[in-house]
């Protein structure tokens, strides 16, 4: 039997030895190549997330496959498409054994009721026929004429489009479906707007979803946003992690739109600012830490892959789903280190670096990145110290005020080194967020200090002296063990607190070194900068 017979058998005719043999490889596929194979097969992206979470997660896929009739010479073309040669070779070494033995029909398995066979067989084991007797039924017709196409038969689901040098699959959305998910664009469903977009919450098939609707007016440069929409699609359709934001997919038409999984606590910028509702120090502490994992998964990814720079971390890019989980979103602005510079430090680019105008929220970005436009992983890390303080202060990043003017929340490291006039702990208690004071007064919630210290050095000046993200996150989890854990999850505002809420089992002076450390390292480097 030729390749060309093979390649139109069904996949259901695969013996069951070739297909466990096959899902068993699969299996085994980094998680990036297997979602790359089970998204053009699948489409529907909520599809994929419901078939990762299977135990047998190909065996699904491959289920769902053959359900729709594929053929093998689909599921040939797709594995070489996507260079999975070994698994390939498996269904390519089945087909080779045809060549001597046509393929044969399915047995028939008699029940207790069936007469016996003609042929010989031994004693108390299971009958089989491999011949059809008179009163069998008969094998389907073939589908009528009129239902046969000239036209090559292609993957069932909606349309998927390849990005990047890898050829990820990602779900194109009908733009119609996202317009009636969104009312139409409806201001009533808005829930935020940023540089590039305004985001509209939307109901598609039955989900709760994000959309982002890129800008495409006169006040916003259209290469701008076309770079920006590229760009998240590429990194979010390649980066997987529990505290990242899913990308569901894209749609185009009228308006350029992202869609994203639906965050129903919206980000920590407002659950820090714009609630009535204190965020807990515990909550804080777990939000940032979890944050920090995602950023410490860009900058050292698994072997094989590229570092990755965010660009633009900040407190309103930290969304919180329904379970004030964080999640790392708006990868706009996000590059991938260049292979000829250092890990820590890229060199000078102008897609993100020094134009003429900064991309990124000057309130959040390094000097050597304002002004040189050196753009490396510890821009990320001076970023997340920014962050560090809004946690710390519950003030933000960047404050209006009519006799001062722009006030800078990175300016507090400097602030506490000019006003010191008590110890380093006790001039970092007095920047603590009021709310979080309780009811007898104490400021020592637990790893605070621990957090000012390390928010200290995150903001050091010097790029070369701040910590790698993997050494951010490893404090931030010894951080998270000193915070009370609470079985509430919100304070009110105001003097009700519980009086044992913030109970703090460190002290702030074991960390007055560390503090007294980053304070001398901060001085003399310069006037402050406004």
């Amino acid at each position: 039997m030729s390749r060309g017979d093979v390649r139109r058998h069904f996949l259901y005719n695969l013996p069951a030895p070739v297909l466990w043999e096959f899902c068993r490889i699969m299996d085994g596929l980094s998680d990036l190549d297997w979602t790359r194979f089970a998204s053009e097969v699948l489409g529907d992206q909520l599809n994929v997330r419901l078939a990762e979470r299977k135990e047998r997660r190909t065996d699904y896929v491959m289920s769902q496959w053959a359900n729709r009739n594929g053929c093998v010479g689909e599921l040939l073309d797709l594995l070489e498409h996507h260079q999975l040669l070994h698994p390939r070779d498996v269904i390519l070494r089945w087909a080779l054994s045809l060549k001597a033995s046509p393929l044969a029909p399915p047995p028939v398995i008699l029940s207790h009721f069936d007469p016996p066979a003609k042929s010989v067989v031994a004693p108390h084991t299971m009958t089989i026929s491999t011949t059809v007797d008179e009163r069998a039924l008969p094998r389907p017709a073939p589908p009528p004429s009129s239902l046969q196409s000239g036209q090559p038969r292609t993957l069932q689901g909606p349309p998927v489009i390849s990005c990047g040098d890898a050829g990820y699959g990602v779900m194109c959305w009908s733009y119609e479906e996202v317009h009636a998910g969104t009312k139409g664009f409806s201001p009533a469903l808005q829930v935020g707007e940023g540089g590039f977009g305004v985001v509209y919450r939307a109901s598609l098939r039955n989900t709760d979803c994000a959309v982002k609707k890129l800008k495409q007016d006169c006040m916003v440069d259209l290469t701008v946003v076309t770079e920006s929409f590229n760009t998240e699609v590429e990194k979010l359709s390649k980066l997987r992690h529990p505290n990242i934001v899913d990308l569901l997919g894209f749609c185009q038409g009228p308006s350029v739109c992202l869609i994203y999984s639906y965050m129903e606590n919206r980000s920590l910028e407002d659950n820090l600012h714009n609630v009535s509702f204190a965020l807990a120090w515990n909550l804080r502490v777990r939000i940032v830490h979890e944050a920090s994992a995602a950023l410490q998964f860009l900058h050292s990814p698994p072997d094989g892959h590229k570092s990755v720079i965010h660009g633009d971390v900040k407190s309103s890019n930290i969304l919180l789903d329904r379970h004030l989980v964080a999640k790392l979103a708006d990868f706009g602005l996000a590059r991938f280190v260049s292979t000829n510079s250092s890990c820590h430090l890229s060199s000078k680019t102008t897609t993100v670096g020094r134009t003429s105008t900064v991309r990124g929220t000057l309130a959040y970005l390094p000097e050597e990145y304002v002004r040189n436009g050196q753009l490396g992983t510890a821009v990320d890390v001076y970023s997340f110290g920014v962050v560090l303080l809004e946690v710390l202060t519950g003030r933000r990043a960047l404050e209006k005020d009519r006799k001062s003017g722009d006030i800078y929340l990175k300016d507090v490291v400097q602030e506490v080194q000019e006003g010191l006039t008590d110890s380093y702990a006790a001039a970092w208690s007095k920047q603590l967020d009021r709310r979080l004071i309780t009811a007898g007064g104490s400021t020592e919630l637990g790893g605070s200090m621990q957090m000012a210290a390390l928010a200290c050095r995150c903001l050091d000046r010097k790029w070369k002296k701040r910590p790698a993200m993997t050494e951010v996150y490893n404090k931030l989890q010894d951080i998270n063990d000193l915070a009370p854990q609470q079985p509430s999850d919100w304070t009110k505002t105001g003097t009700g607190c519980p009086r044992n809420l913030f109970s703090s089992r460190s002290s702030p002076v074991t960390v007055s070194t560390d503090l007294r450390r980053c304070a001398f390292s901060q001085g003399n480097q310069g006037s402050r900068r406004k």
